[in-house]
């Protein structure tokens, strides 16, 4: 049995060494973005008291029991300010019409605070890549993390 290694072997895995830490380097914020998202967010927007609550991919938006949202979404990598994706998969008005729609929001963090601000209508497709301008901001949510409210419904229970 030979017990040196292998050459070839040795040079294939530092070949691809580079690559693999440069793959890392790049997921690893995202990761951590995605990480810091999750949970129950409360606070305002143009229409008054929102919630967001983020679990996994999961974004579910509720302001009232006529006016709310159950999106999936992703955080593209190589965006600054960091932009979250979100497709809407149910909604309020139980119309088909927004489903699989994509909702463009820029994203930051500030200690507990969270600022989301929606640049694209949803009513039509967002342009590519997405113009990553606070200047062109349509609508501005302030949210603060916080513990699960009995008061909205939770997205399990479809609103």
């Amino acid at each position: 049995m030979n017990k040196r290694p292998n050459k070839r072997l040795l040079l294939s895995v530092l070949a691809l060494l580079p690559a693999a830490l440069l793959a890392a380097c790049r997921s690893a914020p995202m990761a951590a973005d995605m990480q810091r998202l999750q949970g129950h967010w409360q606070g305002r927007g143009p229409g008054g008291d929102c919630t967001v609550t983020v679990a996994g991919d999961s974004l579910h938006f509720w302001a009232r029991p006529d006016f709310w949202y159950q999106t999936t979404f992703t955080l593209p990598a190589g965006t600054d300010p960091l932009q979250l994706h979100a497709t809407i998969v149910k909604d309020s008005t139980q119309r088909p019409r927004d489903i699989g729609k994509v909702v463009v929001a820029l994203v930051k963090f500030e200690g507990d605070d969270l600022t989301l601000g929606v640049v694209n209508d949803f009513e039509s497709p967002p342009e590519s890549p997405v113009g990553a301008d606070w200047d062109r901001v349509m609508d501005l949510y302030h949210l603060t993390r916080a513990r699960p409210s009995a008061e909205e419904p939770s997205a399990e229970e479809g609103g």
